[in-house]
């Protein structure tokens, strides 16, 4: 029996609602020589008997499997991967999908230009419940790249936009962490990798509910960015210091103070949580790649360089509402 060429790794939580289109999109790809493994994290929902009856049906392969205990989405996908059998693997989140010619494409990139490619990186659309859809480029900065650092730095922040030769996975396994794995885990993946390309094609369709945004979330959160940092620290190697700093910059001084924000920690949490950066790195403000931070971001940076707090509780709450409007606009 032919081995798949893709697998496509789906780890699920409690994802009823969504997962049914999910897989939808995989019965209609144009590019057939692929598997799906879908892992189901202990989810209360009904998720896994769905799976079962879908696996049952379904015109592709679906493989499920069930975690005896919740792991957290890193630690699921490293599950998959030990049952993956394709040459590439590829994730998906559960209320995401592909385009439906993307493995097509990526097969034709991979395969027929015969480059040996250890990952390959692919644009994006961000889908809003409206159904607008709004394409993501980013991998024109990567095209621009001078250096190994450069790409590592400038990694995009999730794993669901790029395929990864099989074997690169199992000297990098995922993050075993429940906040920011992907952010910690694709800059070693490239850290390591050997031949790097991109393809400019949208393929992969994010889709993004503001309902998740305005939940009150566990402040548990916040600890788990400080271990993302640790992990990243710990992993990736000296040469890159550089480009460590400046995912220090967004995991701790945007993703943990956000998050500090939204859920409503105070003042002196906050100056905390940013010391453990502040201690590595002093002068963080003058990394050489806040420039490729958006507009937003980079005042975001300079709030928190100058221990403007009320400017971030501010800023937080209109972007909340922007984000907020624009999903429900046509």
């Amino acid at each position: 029996m032919q081995h798949p060429f893709f697998s496509i790794i789906i780890p699920c939580y409690n994802a009823r609602a969504y997962i049914a289109r999910t897989l939808d999109t995989f019965e209609r790809q144009t590019f057939r020589n692929f598997e799906v493994i879908c892992i189901d994290d202990c989810s209360t929902d009904d998720t896994y008997t769905y799976l079962l009856k879908r696996a049952e049906e379904s015109t592709v392969t679906i493989q499920v499997y069930k975690n005896e205990s919740n792991k957290g989405p890193g630690q699921s996908r490293n599950v998959a991967i030990a049952y993956a059998k394709g040459e590439y693997v590829a994730f998906c989140d559960s209320d995401d999908w592909l385009e439906e010619n993307a493995l097509e494409i990526l097969y034709r990139e991979l395969i027929l230009n015969n480059r040996n490619t250890d990952i390959l990186i692919f644009n994006y659309y961000t889908v809003f419940v409206s159904g607008k859809k709004v394409p993501r480029d980013i991998t024109s900065i990567l095209r621009g790249c001078q250096n190994k650092e450069d790409l590592v730095a400038l990694a995009p922040p999730s794993l669901w936009c790029m395929v990864i030769k099989r074997e690169l996975l199992f000297r990098v396994p995922i993050a075993d962490l429940y906040n920011a794995e992907d952010m910690v885990t694709v800059p070693i993946l490239l850290s390591v990798a050997g031949h790097v390309e991109c393809v400019n094609d949208n393929l992969y369709n994010y889709f993004y509910r503001p309902t998740s945004l305005s939940k009150t979330l566990n402040p548990s959160v916040v600890e788990n960015f400080k271990l993302a940092y640790e992990y990243l620290k710990a992993n990736i190697g000296g040469n890159y210091r550089t480009a460590f700093e400046f995912h220090g910059i967004n995991l701790i001084v945007y993703g943990l103070i956000y998050n500090a924000i939204r859920c409503k920690l105070g003042i002196g949490e906050i100056k905390k949580g940013i010391k453990v950066f502040e201690d590595d790195f002093p002068q963080w403000y003058r990394n050489r790649y806040i420039k490729y931070l958006p507009f937003r971001k980079r005042c975001w940076c300079y709030f928190v360089r100058n221990h403007f707090f009320l400017a971030l509780y501010l800023y937080f709450e209109a972007q909340l509402l922007y984000f907020k409007l624009h999903s429900f606009s046509k």
